[in-house]
Order: C-alpha cells, then sequence, then structure tokens
C-alpha cells in the first residue's frame, strides 16, 4: 500500500467513486491523489462518451435502416457487423449485439476510431 487514508478519503470525497476504483487509482498513481482523481474523472469522462455512443447506435440500428455497422480505425477496417434480423432475431437482439461489440472495440481501440453505419439503401452514415 503506497497511499494515506486521507488520501484514499480525498480521491473518494471528489470523485464519487467506489473504494476498490479508488484504491487501484491510487496505487497506479504512487499513491498521488491529484493524479489519481485526474485518472479518475477521465475514466468517467470516456464512459461517459461510450454510454453516448451507444445510446446513439442503438436509436440508429432500431430504426431498421442499418445493413451493418462497420468501425474503421485510421482508414482500416477492424469490425465489420452485419445487422441481420432473421440471423440475430428480433430487436433486441439486434440493438445490443452490434453496439456491444462496436463499443467494446473503442474501448480497446480508444476514440481515434469512426464507425459507420452502412444503410439498405447504400447511403453510409458516420456515428460520432
Amino acid at each position: 500500500m503506497n497511499y494515506t487514508v486521507e488520501a484514499l478519503d480525498r480521491v473518494m470525497e471528489e470523485t464519487k467513486a467506489s473504494y476498490q476504483e479508488v484504491k487501484e487509482a491510487l496505487e497506479a498513481a504512487n499513491g498521488d491523489a491529484n493524479a489519481a482523481i485526474e485518472a479518475l474523472k477521465e475514466r468517467k469522462a470516456e464512459n461517459k462518451k461510450l454510454n453516448e455512443l451507444k445510446e446513439k447506435l442503438t436509436a440508429i440500428i432500431k430504426k431498421g435502416d442499418a445493413k451493418k455497422v462497420v468501425l474503421r480505425r485510421k482508414g482500416e477496417e477492424l469490425i465489420s457487423v452485419p445487422l441481420n434480423l432473421g440471423i440475430l432475431g428480433g430487436i433486441v437482439s439486434v440493438a445490443a449485439a452490434p453496439v456491444a461489440v462496436i463499443v467494446a472495440a473503442i474501448a480497446a481501440y480508444g476514440f481515434d476510431c469512426k464507425i459507420e453505419v452502412e444503410n439498405r439503401d447504400g447511403t453510409k452514415e458516420e456515428v460520432d
């Protein structure tokens, strides 16, 4: 343990994060409360962005016009998820499966990825 109880209390108070999250952040920051607070705030902002992206993507898919979702990074296609109602069976599965895959990929690769939704009429829509 390379942090003080006071640092733990301060970080928990300022970030409202769980004990486990605060403990891990303090350990990663070598006990520096300011660095731990900053790291936790950044993580919270990233999670908010991911949730907003997930909501946008889910809404687009639920409209029913989308044919596939493509995740690109620096122009290279990382993942292409077809949206076939017959295979996936039902609106809930269609909305949940590709969104989960895409959001997980963005979490892994970072926010420099682009999401493109290809519609059934051939048009493409970028989700940001």
